[in-house]
């Protein structure tokens, strides 16, 4: 709701709401992983012979999309609810001043049923839940006129979190602890946080000429973040109370929290966990126009991101050591050029982004539970990259256009650590996760006139990327069985839509050719799964502006 309050003040209301109680989906076991490590001198477990792991069948194998296996006692659906207000104040001061003012509230609650290990046994589902609350104002004062655009303001965000995992694994092969009589089946990891954070900033653009512009902004960033986190036993037996009482030499109460102290040696529990950092954060720039509205550009920029309190469950109180913030120095140079009377604009870029402490979900060892995945600060790592696009209009009613990305990630530094394949070493040279080599599209369409107030399309369009992995991968850390293999999927639609815009009925097609594609794959205590993208999926789409 828009309300132009007087002369000087306007105001601008947004109220969101959502609701979600889709089914989560299931993955496809890809490959059985029993007696691995977790495994490692421990006779009679789910890796043994004639153990019903070995009967599960390996739909990741057959390329279908559809074809997967869960748990059927599992829900396997999402239960979330999100609302969201906020108001936005702008007040003109004369003299070309504007005094601007964003105020919002959201509260979050999430619950999300996953089976993780793909197989209809019990091996390892996990029930994400919780809450968020969360509050945001900024003030800022900007100035506009002539050769200056003026920003400066400060911020103030307050969250609280309650966030809890329930992990059940009773039919895996670390719930077998040769020298306790029970079986370990299921726990629970919490991580209750505060966040705080104050920044201040300031942004200038200043056209030295016509056609030149410098461009400079600063942001100063305080970041406070308070939490407890926690794992207990939520099972009947309480196997793993009784085992890590024994481990620590002190008695743990049922369902208490059983982090052994392995920092201070004091009796196990909870451990409070706190970041205090600051960060600045700048840009510089130079924007050159051209004769023919053409633009170059060359920018540096510095930027944060802030660290985090994971979420995990750990066994000793030093696993959950926080990731610390992220830095990320980037260059970037490129143009926008229109041509030939703007029938054809071509954009390009070359970017090289230098990251310090770069966040990666990698795995730590846990004693009893063997690898889990934790947010870790990879120390140097760097991406170089080139991208291009055009789009063009050669004749009357037809469009073409198309993109290409090329990366080369690579981690510059050693550093040890464990990749998916659970093989310890340094990943020095190793790419990033998820930084496919080559990426882009390509899109054809055609309009036309059928009548004086309705346009008929046709159109096509081509998305494609090439191999990439998802977890570090060197000649001495191989792990090509977490590899996500190119693909290039074809999307086509047809359409009618109103001369004026205002309305658009259109029939599509996603993946048309139902080429089957991954977008992860990983490595799940005792199996490999993955999962799958959309098959072949049909639809119309009916859209209306006012």
């Amino acid at each position: 709701m828009d309300v132009d309050a007087s002369d000087r003040l306007d105001l601008h209301f947004t109220a969101t709401a959502w609701q979600d109680k889709s089914d989560t989906q299931a993955g496809q076991l890809t490959a059985i992983w029993a007696g691995g490590p977790s495994n490692s001198g421990i006779p009679g477990l789910i890796g043994g012979a004639g153990s019903p792991l070995f009967s599960q069948p390996v739909d990741g194998l057959k390329k279908d999309a559809r074809a997967a296996a869960w748990n059927t006692d599992w829900p396997m659906r999402n239960d979330s609810k999100f609302w969201q207000i906020a108001l936005a104040a702008n007040y003109d001061l004369g003299n070309d001043l504007t005094l601007t003012s964003l105020t919002s509230y959201s509260d979050l609650k999430y619950s999300s049923y996953q089976d993780t290990d793909s197989t209809a046994l019990s091996l390892l589902e996990l029930l994400p839940f919780g809450t968020i609350k969360y509050f945001s104002q900024e003030l800022r004062l900007a100035y506009d006129a002539g050769k200056v655009h003026a920003l400066i303001g400060a911020n103030y965000d307050h969250s609280d979190v309650t966030d809890r995992i329930d992990y059940r694994f009773e039919g895996a092969s670390i719930a077998y602890v040769p020298f306790l009589p029970l079986r370990l089946s299921a726990v629970q990891s919490s991580a209750d946080q505060t966040h705080k954070t104050l920044a201040a900033f300031g942004h200038l653009e200043y056209a030295v000429t016509d056609n030149l512009t410098a461009i400079g902004g600063i942001r100063y960033t305080n970041a406070k973040v308070n939490g407890a986190v926690c794992t207990r036993d939520t099972s009947a037996n309480q196997a793993a109370t009784t085992l890590l009482s024994f481990a620590s030499g002190y008695t743990i109460p049922p369902r208490g929290c059983y982090l052994i102290n392995d920092i201070t040696g004091a009796a196990p529990g909870s451990r409070n966990v706190s970041l205090d950092e600051n960060s600045t954060s700048f840009n510089v720039g130079l924007n050159y126009k051209l004769a023919n509205r053409g633009l170059l550009y060359a920018s540096f920029s510095r930027g944060y991101k802030g660290g985090v309190i994971p979420n995990i469950s750990g066994t000793l109180q030093s696993q959950l050591d926080p990731a610390k913030q992220e830095r990320l120095d980037a260059y970037e140079g490129g143009f926008k050029l229109p041509l030939f009377g703007r029938a054809l604009q071509v954009n390009g870029a070359v970017f090289h982004y230098s990251y310090k402490d770069k966040q990666v979900r990698g795995r730590i060892f846990v004693p009893f539970f063997n690898l889990l995945e934790k947010l870790i600060n990879v120390p140097s790592s760097r991406i170089f990259g080139q991208e291009l696009s055009i789009n063009a209009r050669p004749v009357t009613g037809l469009t073409l256009s198309g993109s290409v990305t090329h990366l080369d990630s690579e981690i510059d530094k050693s550093f040890l650590t464990y990749n998916g394949s659970q093989l310890y070493g340094d990943i020095k040279g190793s790419r990033l996760p998820f930084t496919p080599e080559w990426s882009g599209n390509a899109d054809a369409q055609y309009k036309w006139g059928i009548s004086n107030s309705v346009d008929a399309y046709l159109g096509a369009s081509v998305t494609f990327a090439s191999k990439s992995n998802t977890t570090f991968q060197t000649a001495t850390l191989p792990a090509s069985q977490f590899d996500i293999p190119a693909r290039a999927l074809l999307d086509l639609r047809a359409g009618v839509t109103g001369a004026d815009g205002t309305w658009t009925v259109e029939a599509f097609g996603t993946n048309v050719t139902d080429k089957y594609y991954y977008d992860t794959t990983y490595f799940s205590l005792d199996t490999i799964t993955r999962f799958a993208g959309r098959p072949a999926t049909w639809g119309l789409r009916v859209t209306l502006r006012n």
